[in-house]
Order: C-alpha cells, then sequence, then structure tokens
C-alpha cells in the first residue's frame, strides 16, 4: 500500500464515523546541519525566506508576522535581525522551514525542512499554544513507514496563527 491509498482508507473510515481528520498525502525533505558558528547563523536567518517566526534569546523572545519586523512581547520592535544569544528559533517561509537549536558555546544546529514532490507520506496540519499572546504555532507533521508501520519523520513549521489565519 502506499500513502496515498492510506490516506484513502483513513478518510473513508473516518468520513462515515461523521469524523473531520485532517490527513493528506505529501513529502519532505529535511537538511541538518551541525555545529554552526554564529556568522554562519547569522546568515541563515537573513538569508531565509521570511514570511513569520519566533525568536527566543537569552533576554527575550521575538516574533515577526507576514514578514515585517521583528518585534518584542511588550510591543516595541528589533531593529534588524536578531542573532545574538539566540537559543532557539523557528522560522518559516512558504514552502520551508529553519529551526535552530543552540548547541552550546558558540554552536548551532540548523535544520531545513521544505516539501518536496511526491507521496510518500501521511501529513497532519497541527496547532500548539503560544507564548506570544492571541498567537498559535502551526505544524505540518510528516509520517512515513518504517519497520512496517507509519512513525513521524518530519515536521514543518508553518506559521504563527492569529485570528484563523497564518502569518
Amino acid at each position: 500500500m502506499t500513502a496515498a491509498t492510506d490516506v484513502g482508507v483513513l478518510s473513508q473510515v473516518l468520513r462515515e464515523l461523521n469524523i473531520d481528520h485532517g490527513w493528506r498525502v505529501g513529502a519532505a525533505v529535511v537538511e541538518c546541519t551541525d555545529a554552526v558558528g554564529a556568522d554562519a547563523l547569522g546568515a541563515a536567518i537573513a538569508d531565509f525566506p521570511l514570511r513569520s517566526g519566533w525568536i527566543c534569546t537569552t533576554d527575550a523572545v521575538l516574533w515577526t508576522g507576514n514578514g515585517g519586523a521583528w518585534h518584542y512581547l511588550d510591543g516595541s520592535w528589533h531593529d534588524g535581525v536578531p542573532t545574538r544569544g539566540v537559543l532557539s528559533a523557528e522560522l518559516a517561509g512558504d514552502d520551508c522551514s529553519l529551526a535552530i537549536h543552540h548547541c552550546g558555546g558558540g554552536s548551532w544546529q540548523l535544520v531545513r525542512t521544505r516539501k518536496s514532490a511526491g507521496e510518500t507520506a501521511l501529513v497532519r496540519s497541527v496547532r500548539h499554544l503560544s507564548v506570544i499572546e492571541g498567537w498559535v504555532l502551526e505544524y505540518d507533521l510528516f509520517f512515513e513507514v518504517r519497520s512496517g508501520r507509519y512513525q513521524p519523520v518530519a515536521q514543518q513549521f508553518r506559521g504563527l496563527v492569529m485570528n484563523g489565519e497564518t502569518q
């Protein structure tokens, strides 16, 4: 069976039970870069085709929606791209995301996820509460068959959602 066949069977069963499930088929490519320095981190953030996202630094959480300025939680804004003291971040583009994880010292891991052609995975969108009041975080989760059963293989940050609209 293929992911497309499986989602068809799942859709039919859940439709008969009158359950809206939201599963679909798709594929993702994940590229992981370990131990990048501060200069590479700054370039990765500056070069990313940003639509929305958040960055947690040693002294603040910043967010942006619709590719605009970076804002602090108190409503003030940051001039330029925040790269000093980054602990973690998730940035969303149209068909890609960039997750950043501090690895200690002056080292970060960059995880780039992008949608690709194909139907190798079951995909479901999920939303999680955010520390940013009034916003939720939206992700696509990708599941592929591994060892005979579906297992999560990737997540793509889709962006910040406010008033039902993904920014």
